[in-house]
């Protein structure tokens, strides 16, 4: 007997968010620009780069829907080398 089968969909978007966002006078409005642009992709799983700051952090956190999952290591000013993980799943 043959098992049915699934179709099961995956996607992953791998970016880096900023280039110098300690120098940058527009982080909210760049940031609220790719969020709106992941919502339309809503990829599976987010890795994000350079995500210096918890500002950032949080900025994206609530403007990214469906990503309830979030996965980085703590550093004292932000996410440990910048790296999020946001994820669907």
């Amino acid at each position: 007997m043959e098992s049915p089968q699934r179709n099961i969909s995956f996607s992953l978007l791998n970016f880096n968010a900023h280039y110098a966002p300690f120098l940058s006078k527009h982080t909210s409005k760049r940031i609220s620009k790719l969020a709106k642009h992941i919502n339309m992709l809503q990829p599976s799983i987010l890795c994000l780069q350079e995500v210096h700051t918890y500002l950032d952090f949080l900025q994206l956190k609530k403007s990214l829907n469906g990503h309830p999952y979030t996965y980085y290591k703590k550093l004292l000013h932000g996410p440990k080398g910048g790296l999020v993980v946001f994820s669907q799943i």
